[in-house]
């Protein structure tokens, strides 16, 4: 069997810096469906139907003034094991073109404890407001170090010494003003270019200080820290969406390559109690286009292309290796109405009447450009797929403001995180696998209110 894995990059190799370089009891199905056959129009399956007893679940009292644990009433762990089979169209095969589409959920079901969840209003940090955030973070960082940025050059960089190790650091698209950018942000790393390998450590090439190699630092151990570093940088509304533990290559200059436990911490901004859900950020690539062609786009075009805010944190060791912050928004008022949401159950059937046209339907097995990510598989004579989901979330999602080319709200979501295993038949009986095995991919993200199939890209919509 050829195997090839989409994955999110487990050996980094960390070079010198290229600065600017961008919840109740459980709910258990397990049963086996019997083989059936898609007509292969997904249309009515993808946007699927609204909540069935809206109305008479808006009148009931008790409801109303539940909080949002007791509106949704949802699983501590949702379950659920089932397999049904798709076939392609008339005009896309034979009777007989069937693949086999298995789904597996034992996942932690993640509700926000608040009072109620409300619409939200976001807009986009440019300009002098992004300035003031990215200029203050290498002093932060730097601990209380004086900078100095030539803040005329396109990315703005820096080296900086702190505690014997030499880090570098990168700030851009401030250079823009308040015009659209394709790009903005701050990024803080170790400058690998400055060191090489030394006995029980390395050697900071700038100052000749030979710096220990430290005991190797557990994940709860790194991400203490990490949550340290977040704060030290003032960005008080963000908290550790998901961890990710890998491994990473250092080439050190004028030495060899040396391997070391890394960890990996993204973090989420909180509003109001409710997080702003993180997905992996090649969810949003589906509409990328270059740079070129995005300037000759309309001002309103240009908003579809605004990427989602991310704050990264990658510790080694526990050492911090680097940070990025890319993207950052505000947040305000918009509605002070306390949005009615739909009952977990609803959802959880939305999700397995809808998974299935997901995975083999309209946009799967699209690459965006780099080839590196495939949200889902498509669908392939024989083929057969397994998909696990190991996480269901409710949080926020922006979304388009209808009606406006430039405002953004968040609404509530619920994304059912997970992966897949593709696995294609070869002409002499064997099997190609491909397998997305991302951390962060929300798979189907669900409307909170009424049970809408959201679409994740650049400019995601309800329409």
């Amino acid at each position: 069997m050829k195997n090839h894995i989409i994955a999110a990059g487990l050996i980094i190799v960390l070079a010198a810096v290229s600065a600017g370089v961008t919840g109740c009891a459980d709910e258990v199905r397990s049963a086996v469906v019997a083989e059936r056959t898609f007509s292969g129009n997904t249309e009515k399956e993808e946007k699927t139907a609204k909540a069935t007893e809206t109305e008479d679940r808006e009148g009931d009292a008790s409801l109303e003034t539940a909080d949002v644990l007791g509106q949704v009433q949802a699983p501590e762990i949702y379950k659920a094991d089932f397999a049904e089979y798709y076939q392609e169209p008339d005009w896309g095969g034979s009777e007989n073109s069937k693949m086999k589409i298995s789904i597996s959920v034992d996942a932690p079901v993640e509700v926000p404890d608040v009072e109620a969840v409300r619409i939200k209003k976001v807009t986009r940090v440019n300009g002098e407001a992004a300035k003031n955030i990215f200029l203050k973070l290498p002093e932060l960082l730097g601990g209380g170090e004086g900078i100095t940025i030539d803040d005329t050059t396109e990315p703005m960089q820096g080296k900086l010494t702190v505690g014997d190790l030499p880090y570098s650091y990168s700030i851009w698209g401030l250079n823009n003003g308040d015009q659209y950018v394709s790009g903005l942000g701050f990024y803080w790393g170790i400058d690998m270019s400055r060191v090489k390998p030394a006995e029980g450590g390395f050697k900071n090439e700038d100052t000749g200080t030979i710096v220990p190699a430290k005991e190797a630092a557990g994940i709860d151990e790194a991400a203490e820290t990490a949550d340290t570093i977040v704060g030290k940088m003032g960005l008080k509304d963000f908290k550790m969406s998901y961890e990710r533990e890998s491994s990473a290559q250092y080439n050190y200059s004028g030495g060899e390559s040396q391997t070391k436990a890394m960890y990996d911490f993204y973090y989420e901004r909180i509003v109001d109690g409710v997080p702003v859900n993180y997905v992996l950020e090649g969810m949003y690539n589906s509409l990328y286009q270059a740079d070129e062609e995005m300037m000759k786009m309309s001002e309103a075009e240009k908003v579809s292309y605004w990427p989602e805010e991310c704050l990264q944190i990658l510790m080694t060791s526990g050492t911090l290796a680097h940070v990025r912050y890319e993207n950052p928004v505000e947040v305000g008022d918009y509605s002070d109405e306390k949005l009615f949401l739909v009952p977990f159950e609803e959802v959880k059937n939305i999700f397995e009447d809808t998974i299935i046209s997901k995975i083999v339907g309209t946009g799967s097995g699209y690459t965006p450009q780099g080839g590196d990510f495939v949200l889902y598989p498509g669908s392939i004579e024989g083929a057969k797929v397994d998909v696990v989901v190991d996480r269901v979330k409710m949080g926020y999602m922006r979304i388009r403001d209808e009606g406006s080319e430039s405002q953004w709200i968040l609404v509530p979501v619920w994304d059912f995180y997970g992966r897949w295993s593709f696995e294609i038949p070869e002409e002499d009986g064997t099997f190609e696998e491909i397998r997305m095995d991302y951390s962060n991919v929300s798979l189907l993200t669900v409307d909170a209110r009424d049970g809408t199939i959201m679409e994740r890209d650049y400019s995601p919509s309800v329409s």
